[in-house]
């Protein structure tokens, strides 16, 4: 089927045919919002354990015997995990913006599919409601398409930001050991004090 559903084939498709393409695509969105709510809890939870970290690096910041070597060392971690968590609570744990699956009764009632339908020469009820139908379901398949669209967009966006907190991490944490090898280093040629 391609992205967006010509008129062409919208007319050869049967209902049979439109009714398995809607409800493989409603599978396929539903999947996709399964991944969004998921993607949510696994955001929280790492979000809490970045605060836990974050916090508890201020705390041993705010001590009164910090050594130069502790800071040199604390210094880096605590702003890799501060920045994490500005990008966690700025970019990522926000009200999300995702798009519902499923019609409106209103939209499924619509005049413009019963002008459809009766400007196909169809005057006997029956025939009618079987093309009115035909183009409800068609059109459902479309909205569900804009919607998993919709919905893989902002998942996709949600992991470029926590891929963005996750690099601040690692960069913190591999700028923190090359300072600790290189604090060691300088100490144990004698060019630094241990303190």
């Amino acid at each position: 089927m391609e992205k967006i559903i010509s008129n062409k084939a919208a007319s050869f498709a049967s209902m049979e045919l439109a009714r398995f393409a809607l409800e493989r695509a409603d599978q396929r969105a539903s999947s996709i919002l399964e991944q969004y709510r998921k993607s949510t809890d696994r955001n929280y939870t790492l979000a809490g354990f970045v605060m836990t970290v974050f916090m508890a690096l201020t705390a041993f910041l705010a001590t009164e015997k910090m050594t130069l070597m502790l800071v040199a060392i604390t210094l880096p971690l605590w702003v890799g995990t501060g920045v994490a968590l500005l990008i966690l609570f700025c970019k990522v744990m926000w009200v999300h913006d995702f798009m519902a699956l499923g019609d409106d009764a209103a939209t499924m009632l619509r005049d413009d599919l019963v002008d459809v339908a009766m400007n196909k020469g169809l005057q006997d009820d029956d025939k009618a409601n079987d093309e009115y139908l035909h183009h409800l379901v068609i059109s459902s398949i479309r909205r569900t398409l804009n919607a998993t669209e919709h919905n893989r967009a902002c998942l996709n966006r949600r992991n470029r930001y926590v891929k963005r907190a996750m690099t601040a991490i690692i960069v913190s944490v591999i700028v923190s050991a090359t300072t600790t090898v290189i604090m060691l280093t300088l100490s144990f040629l004698g060019v630094l004090p241990m303190t």
